[in-house]
């Protein structure tokens, strides 16, 4: 594999790189999840474990449960109207719902619940004995104590039993209104299924008797309040009847006995009866006189011919005398009528001188005389008549005037009787009416009627409601994974060491230039034999070089050989013979992965040179067990770089690695209190350009980069840096520094991040490479060294 090292320059900044953050993915998380799978394990076996310990030591509790109906209630007076059929409706669905709402809330009464306690004898049973609590006992030193309950006494008497009592009461009952329905669902729990089946039955019954009593206590006491009343309403009714009498008398009013369509008794006052009968005798005489008047002015004025034209006319009004005179007078016209038709014809015939003639005209004469002798008569008669009519009416006008003033001084009399006669009639009947209601309360007084109906009734359960074991085991696994889940993504993202290749590449702007693995496998992946077939040749069993008596991991060496194409196989042709290996912080395996990189190096023919520059923690001599005594050159390994560099005289010697004769090592040597001076001389240039034609690779295992600057200083004369960061562990913070540090000071070189310690079942893993585990890695364990 080739991997190219893109420039330094290439490198974002931090707030370059924020930005340029991608959005978090359901796979990122899994990712996160897989990578705290024990967080979560940790977490899921505790909710489970704490589940089964609560189904093994929880007392069994049995719930019992009863179900009830809250009919229609009544709202008439006295509470008798639903009793007597005259019950109204709720007024509309709020109303009624808060009449449900308030039965349950009768239910979870205090009174109650003390009655049930007290009848049911709960006190005594293992729920309401008293328990330890460090909470309560703590605070039993800063509360205050207050006084103390009396001994033997009954729970009401005794405040604190109480509340204790109905706390615990209160913890297992439950009361819930059924939405939509009429129905109220009353459950209680118990370690005694027993026990909670007497429980619900006696709230159902003391809310039934509650409301009886209720109502009964209402009823009674209106009754009692009512019948109070009616004494005083009754006196009241009888002085109001009195009144009514002296004024009836003071106004001169009879009661006749008779009852109007409205049912009131009809009443007759002789003053306005005589004044209206004298109101009609006025009208008459008025009419009268009217009519005289008219006959006597008629007789005055006209001549015969006008007087029996009243015959006609006037015949109603006038009297018996008038009436036959003027009978007689109309007859003597005809007559006179006739004598005179009669005496015209005679004179056309014999003349006047005619004896006839003259007999005509003498009875002719007689009727005239006739006629004018009745009209006197009726003159006189005519006038009398006007005279007697007008005398008639002034009398009566008279009477009628005297009886207006005795109706006009009773008036007032007869208001304040009728306003007294009304108010009489409103207490009489408001007294009859209630005095009915009375005797209805009293019929129904003792009747037992109640509002609640039980639907469901209660029974001894037959087996526990709590513990639930699958429900519990159930929640317990749902709750250890969800929080499990959180706290894993708490922790991840608490931690900010690198556990990704999208975080290498996210943070520094370029591609990790290689994934090493762990350099061991697990037990199971142990080689027993040291041998491993690759590409058909057989290798001999050798040392792990970087640490004895160990064998490497087949992934580990694969991994170092594609570091070592990518190193040989640059992007710009040149290969790079002077690499500097360091890293973030201590321990991430830097120096390991020097020695086994020029083992590897050095299996292609190489000759490879291993520099220790890490001057004051120096460890490959103890790392590879290199001491005077076990040197076969009769070599000092501690003589070394910081000798070489502080005296010139001093000749380098190259300690050959054990098993591996193409690979040199120089030691670091003495301790020096300036090691960065030392590293950055003119002396150190010409060792390394005197090391550069000596051998084919020189490797500058060098300090930490954040701890010290001798890195930035050995980057100048390098032409590659291996940065090394462990999977897990070393901080991404710290990754960043320690690359913009190492890439400002090598300028034109190239900067590569080595990811050491990868899982190889982890995403890291196979996001580098694209597998989880390759059948060419999977073999027996491998040596790698003595090429």
């Amino acid at each position: 594999m080739n991997y190219m090292l893109p420039s330094p320059t290439s490198l974002t900044s931090p707030a370059a790189s924020a930005s340029n953050r991608p959005d978090l993915t359901p796979s990122d998380i899994w990712k996160a999840l897989s990578r705290r799978w024990r967080v979560i394990a940790i977490t899921l076996g505790s909710f489970v474990v704490i589940a089964v310990l609560l189904c093994i030591f929880m007392t069994p509790r049995y719930t019992a449960i009863e179900v009830i109906q809250v009919q229609k209630e009544g709202a008439g007076p006295l509470g008798l109207d639903e009793a007597i059929g005259e019950a109204a409706m709720p007024a509309d669905t709020i109303d009624y719902n808060i009449t449900l709402q308030t039965q349950a809330a009768i239910l979870q009464s205090d009174d109650l619940a003390v009655k049930a306690i007290e009848d049911l004898g709960l006190e005594k049973t293992q729920d309401f004995k008293s328990k330890f609590s460090p909470i309560g006992w703590a605070l039993s030193f800063i509360s205050p104590k207050g006084v103390p309950d009396p001994k033997a006494v009954a729970l009401h008497d005794a405040p604190k039993r109480r509340a204790n009592a109905i706390r615990v009461f209160s913890k297992h009952l439950k009361v819930k209104v059924t939405d939509g329905t009429r129905l109220i669902s009353v459950s209680y729990s118990d370690p005694d299924p027993k026990i909670a089946d007497a429980v619900v039955k006696h709230l159902v019954q003391g809310l039934i008797d509650y409301n009886f009593q209720s109502r009964y206590a209402a009823t009674f006491q209106a009754s009692k309040w009512l019948g109070d009343q009616l004494a005083d309403l009754k006196k009241s009714a009888e002085d109001s009847q009195a009144k009514v009498s002296q004024l009836q008398k003071d106004a001169q009013v009879f009661s006749i006995g008779d009852v109007d369509q409205n049912g009131h008794v009809q009443s007759v006052s002789v003053v306005l009866n005589a004044l209206q009968d004298l109101n009609a005798a006025l009208s008459t005489a008025q009419t009268n006189r009217i009519l005289k008047e008219a006959i006597y002015r008629a007789v005055q004025t006209g001549g015969a011919d006008s007087v029996s034209g009243l015959a006609g006319n006037m015949v109603n009004g006038a009297s018996p005398d008038v009436v036959n005179a003027l009978t007689v007078i109309q007859n003597l016209r005809t007559q006179e009528a006739t004598l005179e038709s009669s005496y015209a014809e005679e004179s056309a015939k014999h003349g006047p001188e005619f004896p006839h003639m003259q007999q005509l005209q003498s009875q002719l004469n007689d009727v005239k005389r006739s006629i004018h002798e009745e009209v006197e008569r009726i003159g006189a008669r005519a006038k009398s008549d006007f005279e007697i009519a007008l005398q008639t009416e002034n009398n009566t006008r008279a009477l009628y005037e005297k009886q207006k003033a005795m109706a006009d001084t009773l008036n007032s009399k007869a208001i304040d009787y009728t306003v007294a006669k009304q108010e009489a009639d409103q207490n009489r009947s408001l007294y009859n009416d209630l005095f009915r209601r009375l005797k209805e309360a009293g019929a129904i007084e003792g009747l037992h009627s109640s509002n609640v109906v039980i639907m469901d009734p209660s029974s001894p359960p037959g087996k526990p409601k709590t513990p639930n074991v699958p429900i519990y085991l159930a929640a317990s696994i749902a709750a250890g994974l969800f929080l499990g889940s959180l706290a894993a993504l708490f922790v991840e993202g608490k931690d900010k060491s690198v556990k990704t290749i999208s975080q290498v590449e996210l943070e520094l702007g370029v591609y990790p230039f290689g994934i090493l693995p762990t350099m061991t496998r697990p037990r199971g992946f142990q080689n027993k034999s040291g041998e491993v077939t690759d590409g058909g040749e057989n290798r001999s069993t050798q040392k792990l070089f970087a640490h004895p008596l160990k064998q490497l991991n087949p992934s580990y060496v694969e991994a170092l050989r594609a570091l070592r194409t990518s190193i040989l196989s640059p992007a710009n042709g040149e290969t790079p013979r002077t690499i500097l290996v360091t890293s973030c912080q201590p321990n991430v395996g830097k120096t390991s992965l020097s020695l086994n990189l020029a083992v590897v190096l050095s299996q292609q023919g190489h000759k490879v040179l291993i520099v220790e520059c890490d001057m004051r923690r120096p460890s490959i001599q103890k790392l590879l067990d290199l001491n005077p005594s076990s040197s076969l050159l009769n070599l000092n390994p501690t003589v070394g770089l910081t000798d070489i560099l502080t005296n010139p005289k001093v000749q380098v010697q190259y300690y050959p690695m054990p098993d591996t004769p193409r690979v040199s090592i120089v030691c670091a040597g003495g301790e020096s209190d300036q090691p960065a001076e030392l590293l950055g001389s003119d002396r150190m240039k010409e060792l390394i350009g005197q090391w550069r034609k000596e051998f084919d690779f020189v490797i500058l295992d060098s300090p930490p980069a954040l701890a010290v600057t001798d890195p930035i200083i050995l980057a100048g004369l390098s032409d590659i840096v291996l940065m090394v960061v462990r999977y897990n562990e070393t901080s991404r913070q710290a990754m960043t520094l320690a690359y913009r540090m190492l890439s400002s000071a090598t300028r034109n070189q190239q900067v590569g991040v080595i990811v050491n310690g990868v899982r190889e079942g982890s995403s890291a893993f196979y996001e580098y490479y694209g597998y989880k585990m390759s059948p060419y890695g999977a073999g027996k364990a491998e040596s790698i060294g003595n090429d």
